[in-house]
């Protein structure tokens, strides 16, 4: 019964608990925020309000706030001149404003009542000019009811609130003087504590910047000269204290013109000219400090020598060991940075004469650092200089060209038209837009003004090359095992020593002191091994990753530039092409080649910037050959309908540079490349000549192994093979890669890479090969740069076609595409010649190899490629051998060579019986007679002398090859008269496996044809393929580790038959 009344009681009494609940939460809620609100008084009650004076006078500009704001730029200007502040005057003017700012709620709230506003209407002027906004709004017919007008901002509604904060705070500002005046004192001494000494003279000119960017008028714009100004002077800070007060008066000046603005520009200027204020405080403190230092007292001093002198910071080791290595980053890579800013600036958006400037300084610099490396070094800094200079014209000209009279003096006084002003750069926007284009030129401009001001001399200093700090001893691993408490890290010297002139030949240490050994020690301990351990194997990946770029740097520029110029076929293009063609196999020719193609990249680049703009119209010179009729030509082919030459006007900058509107500028990418490759040469200079290193002899990556370790194990074999695969095999390999051409092409000039294939072949012997391999490279080349000329052709322009089109004679299409020969309805396949070109570039590299083979110390360290004698009786085999006896498996290595000796003779069978049977034509029968006899007398042959199984293996060696080029010459059949041969010679068709397998041709098949096409037969890819695995087999033949093998069979012979011998006998 108990537990039900108060029950009841207190379900009678929750509806009355819930009201003082709420409020007593309201009353915490408030209690706190005074509390909170007074302890911010209490610390920093000065600044709090000086603040409020500023909001209040700026949140709805009137005459009546104008008392705020000028007393707020009376105080800002009065600290930033260094004036000290009496209590009696602060307190005073504390009193003046809260009784300024209660008559002014007064005002307001009196002006709510109908007759004020009915006196005043909210629309006359003087009630705009006093700031009497209207908020409430009564009807005379129903005066119970409170309206709001419609159409006010909110700056109308925060006015009156702020004011009452405003009120308030001054009032209890005085309130806690009075109670208590060391308030007042220790205020003072933390106002006065918000000095300190850090630089903002940046931040002073980029406010000087953003201000005139963000507010376009004359009276910003010369912020913006003064700015450019102090950027460009030698002594920068100097400068920008002496013109920091005209600079905070003109700044109060301006504040005080367009306090009409708004409240977010109000307030964004007033953020700018308390950048202005602080460089005044400043600048007076300094003057203040040398006029009066003697007569100072001693509080003064000390508060002085807190905020204005340096203090001395504790010696921290590790925070100079991070800052060091944080400026050494910046004096790096910024200029990477700058670099790429040149880029962005240069081609974001459209295309513009400004823009192109830009970009021929940056290609200047880059081909001067290509071509002479000290001399890019001696004119870098006044680079920099020249493009600082520049950018500063460029964004005066184009905020200047913003006013209507600098438009207009331009426009009509001098005559200018509109278009070619705005391909120079210069057009008008509006402020947003004009935010937007400035903000990117200005951020180049500090980034380049960073770099010259603070990265240039620590930078020239780490990328001399004639003074490169040596580095005696490699502490990288060094202290990997040694205990925390006691490890000590030597700073080496490297590129990042010289990164000023107090750390360039000292080595910075640093200790962790701990106590005794504990458990967190251990830690530690083992914390720092990792990480050294994991430092020094970041060092080995970088220095294996900068080793393989620079065996493959040549590869993959030669590879780029002629992917790229295959792409964009012009005449302008040539060039690039002839250079890497010749370069490549003549080394002398590489160093010339790339400085030729850096210079010549810098006048594509800017060939092509130039084509884009507006003044330039090709419509105006372009050829129109559409006046010749297509009905002069005879034949009927209808691809001469689709000729360049009757289709639309031609322009002749197409073909001369592959000129084109919004087109790719791809020779940015080779100019990357030649950087890159130069970039990758200097850094190995400097790090072999840091650590004192020889370059390798070969173009190897892992220096300790040589051909001593390739029988050790398997790992030992695999890092040989990739030091010195292609010096064994490139051979091989290039033969490959010239089948490779036959299959990808199948034309005429394929026809003579199989004629060359089959003389390589007929030379046998790799000394005999080797004398005619200079000729073959010249012959590559030479056939590569005259298929260029003939993708080219001849200028449309002229609106001549070619004699194989307008002759009585005409030639099908078909076979103008098999023979390669240009034409206008149908050009050349240009991406053929890439699969030459990699021909060319093993062919290339192999040349190489042809000369280290005659060096001892390559043969030393490679092995000798020298053929073993064909005459060697595998019987005193080990009297001579060089290598060791793998037969009885000891290892992972000596299975694999079994496999690949022993047994890969048969796997090649196999295939060849494959390729044999997956198709059915006269070729295949070849392979299979070849294919039975070898597996009839396999095992006897095997244990013959090697020049006997070389010259039947040679045999079907020569007649793979003879197949590939038989089924290419072939293929004039297939791809030009496919149609003639099927209502003719079916047989034929059927007999060679004859089918069109390279795509672009244009085969007109009868529908009604009887006659079936061997689609899935014709090919050589299981050509190309058993001619690889026969070359490889040959050199397995060649090989001494397969005389073991025949060993190995000779002596189970000779055991079977004496075994038979004792099975007869018993």
């Amino acid at each position: 019964e108990e537990t039900d009344c108060l029950s009841e009681e207190d379900l009678g009494k929750e509806e009355g608990d819930r009201k003082p609940g709420f409020i007593q939460k309201v009353t915490a809620l408030l209690t706190g925020m005074k509390m909170i609100f007074e302890a911010i008084l209490t610390s920093a009650g000065k600044v709090v309000a000086t603040l409020l004076l500023g909001l209040a006078g700026i949140i709805l500009p009137s005459v009546t706030s104008a008392v705020y704001f000028f007393t707020f730029l009376g105080l800002c200007s009065w600290w930033a001149c260094h004036r000290p502040i009496t209590i009696v005057t602060f307190s005073s003017l504390c009193v003046m404003m809260a009784i300024f700012s209660a008559g002014h709620l007064a005002a307001l709230y009196l002006y709510q009542l109908p007759y004020f506003q009915d006196l005043v209407p909210p629309d006359d002027i003087y009630a705009r000019l006093l700031g009497m906004v209207a908020l409430i709004k009564t009807n005379s017919t129903e005066t119970w009811k409170l309206q709001i007008h419609s159409g006010l901002s909110w700056p109308v509604f925060l006015n009156p609130l702020l004011l009452l904060v405003l009120y308030y705070s001054l009032v209890m500002l005085l309130q806690q003087w009075a109670l208590s005046p060391k308030v007042m004192h220790g205020s003072k001494c933390r106002m006065d504590k918000t000095d300190h000494k850090c630089s903002i003279l940046s931040l002073g000119c980029i406010c000087l910047q953003v201000w005139s960017i963000t507010h376009n008028s004359w009276l910003t714009f010369v912020l913006l000269i003064w700015s450019c100004i102090i950027w460009m002077v030698r002594d920068r800070r100097r400068y920008a204290m002496c013109s920091s007060p005209f600079l905070a008066i003109y700044g109060n000046i301006l504040e005080s013109i367009f306090l009409g603005t708004g409240v977010i520009s109000i307030s964004m200027w007033i953020f700018y000219a308390f950048t202005f204020w602080l460089l005044l405080r400043q600048h007076m403190i300094k003057r203040h400090m040398e006029e009066k230092q003697e007569t100072l007292t001693e509080v003064t001093v000390g508060i002085c020598i807190a905020l204005i002198t340096e203090r001395e910071i504790p010696h921290n080791p590790l925070l100079e060991i991070f800052g060091s290595l944080i400026k050494g980053m910046l004096v790096k890579y910024w200029i990477y940075f700058c670099a790429a800013m040149f880029f962005i600036v240069s081609f974001n958006g459209k295309v513009v004469v400004y823009k192109i400037l830009y970009i021929m300084l940056f290609l200047l610099c880059v081909a001067l650092y290509q071509v002479h490396y000290e001399w890019w070094r001696r004119i870098l800094k006044y680079f920099w200089l020249t493009v600082v200079s520049y950018s500063m014209v460029v964004l005066i000209a184009v905020y200047a060209y913003q006013f209507k009279t600098i438009s207009g003096f331009l426009l009509l006084t001098l005559g200018l038209s509109e278009e070619g002003l705005k391909d120079l750069g210069l057009e008008q926007y509006e402020t947003v837009e004009l935010f937007a284009k400035i903000l990117l030129p200005s951020t180049f401009l500090l980034a380049c003004i960073l770099q010259l001001h603070y990265f240039s001399e620590d930078f020239l200093k780490i990328t001399d090359l004639s003074n490169i700090p040596i580095k005696h001893e490699c502490t990288s691993g060094r202290y990997v095992n040694r205990p925390a408490h006691w490890l000590e890290a030597n700073e080496l010297h490297g590129e990042n020593q010289t990164t000023s002139d107090k750390t360039e030949n000292t080595t910075v240490t640093f200790l962790f002191l701990v106590g005794e050994p504990n458990k967190w020690s251990l830690v530690i301990d083992k914390l720092a091994s990792l990480l050294l351990q994991l430092l020094e194997n970041f060092h080995k990946t970088q220095v294996l990753a900068w080793r393989v770029l620079e065996l493959h740097i040549l590869k993959i520029v030669s590879t780029w530039v002629i992917y790229i110029t295959l792409q964009e076929v012009s005449l302008m293009n040539y060039p690039f092409f002839v250079l890497w063609a010749f370069a490549l196999p003549y080394p002398k020719l590489r160093p010339h080649a790339s400085k030729i193609c850096t210079v010549w990249s810098c006048v594509m680049v800017i060939c092509k910037m130039m084509y884009q703009l507006k003044f330039v119209r090709p419509h105006n010179y372009s050829s129109n050959c559409m006046q010749v009729s297509i009905l002069e030509h005879s034949g009927p082919d209808s691809l001469l309908q689709k000729s360049v030459l009757y289709v639309a006007p031609v322009d002749p900058a197409d073909w001369c540079g592959g000129l084109r509107k919004c087109g790719d500028n791809n020779h940015l990418t080779i100019l990357a490349l030649m950087v890159i490759e130069v970039t990758v040469h200097h850094h190995q200079l400097f790090y072999r000549t840091q650590n004192q290193l020889t370059p390798p002899v070969t173009g190897i990556i892992f220096d300790t192994i040589t051909r001593e370790h390739l029988d050790d194990g398997l790992l030992s074999c695999i890092k040989y093979f990739i030091n010195y695969s292609f010096y064994k095999f490139g051979l091989e390999v290039c033969l490959i890669m010239a089948v490779n051409v036959i299959k990808q092409r199948m034309d005429f000039y394929a026809l003579l890479h199989g004629c060359w294939l089959i003389y390589l072949l007929q030379r046998r012997r790799r000394k005999a090969v080797a004398e005619v391999w200079p000729r073959y490279c010249s012959f590559l080349a030479s056939v590569m740069t005259f298929q260029y000329l003939l993708c080219i052709g001849l200028p449309p322009a002229f609106c001549k076609d070619y004699l194989w089109r307008t002759s009585r004679w005409t030639i099908h299409s078909n076979l103008i595409k098999w023979l390669y020969l240009p034409d206008f309805a149908k050009k050349p396949d240009a991406s053929f010649l890439l699969y030459d070109f990699l021909l060319l570039l093993f062919a290339s590299l192999q040349w190489q190899v042809f000369k280290d083979e005659n060096k001892a110390c390559v043969r030393i360290e490679a092995g000798d490629n020298v053929e073993i004698s064909r005459e060697l009786d595998p019987a005193v085999l080990s009297q001579y051998s060089p290598v060791p006896n793998f037969i009885h498996c000891r290892s992972y290595l000596d299975m694999a060579k079994v496999i690949v000796f022993g047994y890969h003779f048969w796997f090649v069978l196999c295939l060849i019986f494959i390729t044999g049977t997956t198709r059915i034509n006269i070729f295949c029968l070849g392979y299979l007679m070849a294919c039975f006899y070898f597996m009839l007398f396999g095992s006897s042959l095997l244990l013959k002398p090697v020049k006997t199984i070389l010259r039947l293996w040679d045999y079907l060696i020569a007649y793979t090859a003879l197949v590939i080029v038989m089924k290419n010459l072939l293929a004039i059949g297939a791809c030009a008269y496919l149609d003639k041969l099927l209502r003719n010679h079916c047989w034929l068709i059927q007999t060679f496996g004859m089918f069109c397998t390279i795509p672009g041709y244009d085969l007109a098949l009868p529908e009604d044809e009887k006659c079936e096409l061997p689609e899935n037969e014709a090919g050589i890819v299981w050509d190309a393929i058993s001619f690889t695995f026969l070359l490889v087999q040959r050199r397995v033949f060649m090989s001494y580790y397969f005389l073991y093998v025949v060993a190995d069979l000779k002596a189970a012979k000779i055991l079977a038959s004496r075994y038979m011998h004792w099975m007869l006998q018993v």
